[in-house]
């Protein structure tokens, strides 16, 4: 009988045991189950899949985390470059209002007037210009030392 009531007081605590067990498990549920009726904290969670589907839709798949950060990482990049981009515009702006305002700055207004509206057009123009003008300036030297030498 010393077996028999030792056996059962091992059970009773085994039985104990695994209510407790289920008691903290049902608890946990329980604040999973309000969790999930509230809602996430925060609220950005729903947003951030939403983006993250439509991203995978414009891609045509989905991407892994590193190549959305590395995406993230162009789009930071592009924008950064676009406000300096606007910075330097208004730099030369302002020195454009400078320019017109002094009548012996005119020539520089008329140069950054067709940058400000022609940018790329104005800066091959220049690479050009420079191109010819050092052309010009190693033939002038050339001449010149077959001038020397010759003589």
């Amino acid at each position: 009988m010393a077996e028999e009531s030792l056996l059962r007081r091992q059970l009773r605590n085994a039985v104990h045991s695994g209510g407790t067990v289920l008691r903290e498990a049902a608890g946990g549920v329980r604040e999973g189950l309000q969790l999930l009726q509230v809602g996430p904290p925060s609220g950005d969670r729903p947003s951030q899949l939403e983006r993250e589907l439509e991203d995978a839709r414009r891609q045509g798949r989905w991407l892994s985390d590193e190549e959305r950060l590395e995406l993230a990482a162009e789009r930071e990049a592009a924008l950064r470059s676009r406000a300096a981009e606007r910075r330097q515009r208004r730099g030369l702006l302002t020195l454009l209002v400078v320019s017109i305002l002094l009548p012996p700055f005119w020539p520089l207004a008329l140069g950054l007037t067709a940058y400000l509206v022609f940018p790329r057009t104005t800066r091959r123009l220049t690479v050009l210009a420079l191109v010819l003008v050092g052309l010009g300036v190693a033939l002038l030297i050339a001449a010149l030392i077959a001038l020397l030498v010759l003589h």
